[in-house]
């Protein structure tokens, strides 16, 4: 990124891998929704939910804050004002990752915010999807509930 070419529909795709402001990457973002520049857009939005992994070694939870911050964006975009998760941050939180996942995945119907990933092409990022890549941290009902979520809305599971 260090010289400042133009990103017409024709530039190649900037590479986004060592930009880890989030102020930046949400630039990014406006600029290539802007520009119809799905590719770009798509390479933004993985990075700034790469960008908001807390320090922990925990992957569930380094990947869930990745999970967070895509709702939150997608959220953001379908509102058109910044929209935060602050009450699944207090049960983060309280509760830990995998007692939130799990009520989130329960739930008897799709989230507000599995709705918004998935039409904004970003389901992979769902909380199910999580559930699925990491199996051996869930209950059965919760691992059954995750994949009956992805089944009911036509959802294909995320490579694990």
């Amino acid at each position: 990124m260090k010289d400042k070419k133009p990103l017409g529909h024709d530039a190649p795709a900037p590479d986004l891998a060592d930009v880890w402001d989030q102020d930046i990457l949400r630039k990014w973002l406006k600029t290539a929704k802007r520009l119809e520049r799905d590719d770009v857009y798509k390479d933004a939005f993985r990075q700034l939910c790469s960008a908001e992994k807390r320090e922990t070694d925990d992957p569930l939870e380094l990947e869930f804050a990745g999970v967070i911050c895509a709702l939150e964006q997608a959220l953001t975009e379908g509102l058109g004002k910044t929209k935060r998760l602050s009450p699944m941050r207090l049960k983060l939180g309280r509760s830990g990752v995998v007692k939130t996942m799990s009520d989130l995945v329960s739930k008897p119907t799709a989230t507000d915010g599995f709705a918004e990933l998935q039409a904004v092409g970003m389901g992979e990022f769902s909380a199910e999807n999580l559930v699925l890549k990491h199996e051996g941290r869930f209950e059965p009902g919760v691992i059954a509930a995750a994949k009956a979520r992805l089944a009911e809305q036509d959802t294909a599971p995320a490579d694990a």
